[in-house]
């Protein structure tokens, strides 16, 4: 349920409140729910927390490593981080498994690398 009102909240822009949602949830799960922490790295994102955002994305991917949104999120985050090495990289891999995770649960990546 915490995931499904976090992801309303991003949609809506409300990005603090979706992480006031989804924080907790993370937290009872232990972090091993990859989509969770997905949808909490972009909440931070959105919010401007840039460097909690990379750390859950981080999070997200070792256990997940085939979500193509979560590289392309981990990617935009570090660019804005100003780290442009890491963020292509990220990008990149991001372009690799675009086709290999769900499409529908996933954003497309962004193509400017």
């Amino acid at each position: 349920m915490a995931r499904d009102l976090g992801t309303l909240l991003n949609e809506r822009g409300a990005f603090a409140e979706a992480a006031a949602v989804l924080a907790p949830a993370v937290e009872a799960d232990a972090g091993q729910d990859a989509r969770l922490l997905f949808h909490l790295g972009s909440a931070l994102l959105g919010d401007g927390r840039l460097t909690e955002a990379v750390a859950r994305y981080r999070q997200a991917l070792s256990g997940e490593p085939l979500l193509a949104g979560a590289w392309n999120n981990l990617g935009v985050a570090l660019l804005d981080l100003g780290d442009h090495a890491s963020a292509v990289m990220a990008l990149r891999a991001c372009l690799c498994f675009l086709y290999t995770s769900d499409a529908a649960a996933d954003p497309p990546c962004v193509v400017f690398v």
